[in-house]
């Protein structure tokens, strides 16, 4: 279970490094796999890394250029972010469920010379890199050499979930990156031969953060392009799969696949869930624990942190009043919560989180590629989620500020409503957002997925709200959908949820 130390030479990119090491050390191990059927063990990862080099250095690409990679989870994804990293190049990893108009506003910033992309994404391509040149994902290597390995401090380009807004690019450092990926590795004990089931996208930092931290401590990852609850399930059980992620939308989907299951397959191989991106409620974090039968990790952090800000450890989950709890933040994190008056907030208060430490971004990327924008005086970043942190040092994310609610002057937050939502018993998922209010200003207004086969009745789900729900708090008027728009995180996107009810509206919060 050890882990071979990795050379430190800093004139190496430093995931060129890592594969490098593994292909000496571990070269027969699997390092990835997917659902095309493709296996690379670590010497054929690095041998294939090298020849995407050498494609890409033929096609006039160099140290610092900006590559943009749209695609889903694969060998090929990887082994061309490898690649590129390899030259000193930047990969620019951008969501595919974004529309060609969304993607071309990154690329006007991101500024990518060239593009990969799988075949279905063409139009998307086409509106990332219009003029320059755009290769399908797996269909070019090169067998020349790719040259000397180029050091640059960036090693990729992500950009943000856009969740209140237009989303924005950032640079992902080396040191950043590599040490995020190595305190999930110290933290969770990952070692050699751990089985890794990956369907997070490989441009939301998690995704990225834990390929990484399986290829540092010599793991096998096996990619899924997309979600899907059964098979997920059946890949644990099939692949041996000790470690796994399911933000909390998925968490729930497969929980309750398990439990709709008259012979649920054996899932014993799995040690440790790790879940983040959005609040989980204590009830489902409660009901993972027993069906899966296996530690959960609960992971805090955002883009522009480059790694982890804060955990629930394992042994937190066996204490009931830490579920639906962020964690503690991590020794290299500052905190702070911040009242809406800039003045600093007192335990048990609400206050926006403010976060101090060495792996902070620079700021976010302009099309000039230097950063723009990001940090506050002193080096801090706001980063518009709202927390409260408890005597004994925990922090609880109650909601973005963005989506709070203001309903009569009193401050909601839809995260703390969500909650207690979803225990009833006809509820499959929830989202509250706040709606234009002649008196009040904003009313809360309550968008749920019912549970298959129930059909609940809004006058009666009303009067359950007002048994269970503070009055200013409460849902005043209700909606049932069948899905809820959500960003590649597993985060609702509430403004979509709130364009239709501020239509004409000068604002979209009041």
């Amino acid at each position: 279970m050890s882990i071979a130390p990795v050379p430190t030479d800093s004139a190496v990119p430093g995931w060129v490094r890592v594969v490098a090491h593994q292909a000496r050390v571990l070269p027969e191990l699997l390092a990835l796999t997917d659902e095309r059927g493709a296996a690379l063990t670590y010497a054929a990862l690095d041998a294939e890394l090298r020849r995407a080099a050498g494609y890409w250095r033929a096609a006039g690409v160099g140290a610092g250029d900006p590559v943009a990679v749209l695609g889903r989870n694969s060998t090929d994804l990887v082994v061309t972010v490898l690649g590129l990293s390899y030259l000193g190049a930047h990969p620019l990893l951008l969501n595919w469920r974004l529309t060609p108009g969304e993607l071309a506003e990154l690329g006007t910033v991101g500024a990518p010379v060239a593009i990969a992309h799988d075949p279905e994404f063409a139009a998307g391509a086409e509106a990332v890199v219009p003029a320059g040149p755009r290769t399908v994902l797996g269909a070019d290597r090169a067998d020349g050499p790719p040259g000397e390995p180029a050091g640059d401090e960036t090693f990729a380009l992500l950009h943000t979930s856009g969740t209140t807004g237009l989303p924005k690019v950032i640079g992902l450092t080396y040191a950043a990156h590599l040490h995020g990926c190595g305190r999930l590795v110290e933290l969770a004990g990952l070692g050699r031969g751990d089985v890794h089931l990956r369907f997070t996208p490989l441009f939301h930092l998690a995704g990225l953060q834990e390929l990484g931290a399986s290829l540092l401590s010599g793991g096998t990852t096996h990619l899924q392009a997309a979600f899907d609850p059964e098979r997920w399930i059946r890949a644990v059980a099939e692949r041996g799969v000790h470690y796994g992620h399911l933000p909390p939308a998925t968490l729930r989907r497969v929980v309750d696949a398990l439990a709709a299951l008259d012979s649920p397959p054996e899932l014993g191989s799995l040690r440790e869930v790790w879940y983040g991106t959005a609040p989980a409620g204590p009830d489902l974090v409660a009901r993972a624990i027993d069906l899966l039968g296996c530690d959960l990790r609960q992971v805090y952090g955002m883009t522009e942190a480059q790694s982890p800000v804060a955990m629930l450890l394992p042994e937190h989950h066996r204490d009931p009043s830490r579920l639906g709890t962020a964690g503690k933040p991590l020794p290299e994190w500052e905190i702070r919560l911040r009242g809406p008056d800039g003045t600093d907030v007192g335990t048990g208060v609400p206050g926006e989180l403010v976060i101090r430490g060495p792996r902070l971004f620079a700021g976010y990327r302009t099309p000039t590629g230097e950063p723009g924008v990001g940090l506050e005086p002193g080096g801090w970043y706001a980063t518009g989620d709202i927390a409260v942190l408890d005597d004994d040092g925990f922090l609880t994310i109650v909601d973005r500020a963005k989506d709070m609610v203001v309903s009569g002057g009193e401050n909601v937050y839809p995260a703390e409503v969500e909650r207690v939502l979803v225990r009833h018993p006809q509820v499959e998922d929830a989202a509250v957002i706040g709606v234009p209010h002649a008196e009040w200003g904003e009313a809360v207004h309550a968008v749920l997925i019912p549970r298959a086969g129930s059909t609940p009745d809004p006058t009666e789900f009303l009067a359950w709200c007002r048994e269970h729900i503070a009055g200013f708090k409460r849902p005043r008027s209700i909606e049932f959908v069948d899905e809820l728009p959500r960003n590649a995180g597993g985060k609702v996107l509430k403004r979509e949820l709130r364009r239709g009810h501020w239509a004409g509206h000068t604002r979209g919060v009041s």
